[in-house]
């Protein structure tokens, strides 16, 4: 598993966070903007408690506007924690 993948398809459609459509445009904008001017990337962190849809969000918006996702799983398949997922983002960086 690489440190960046391909976003997986997402499991929820845009209805399913209606409640915070402007802030899902803002970010789409945002992401048309850096594509536009060529940016070399842009990163998006979306922030809340586990289980609340971020992940799934990501997703969401990868699939409509394009990206990648930091890997959440190890090259054994198993779960990285909060500190391995940061350390993978800093390395994606460069």
């Amino acid at each position: 598993v690489s440190i960046l993948q391909p976003a997986r398809p997402p499991t929820l459609v845009a209805a399913d966070f209606e409640e915070i459509a402007e802030t899902k445009e803002i970010i789409g904008r945002a992401l048309r903007g850096a594509s536009t001017s060529r940016e070399r990337g842009m990163n998006v962190l979306l922030i809340g408690r586990p289980g609340t849809g971020k992940t799934e969000l990501g997703r969401l918006i990868v699939a409509e506007f394009g990206g990648y996702e930091v890997a959440a799983e190890s090259a054994t398949g198993e779960s990285r924690d909060t500190e391995e997922r940061i350390s993978a983002w800093n390395i994606a960086q460069h």
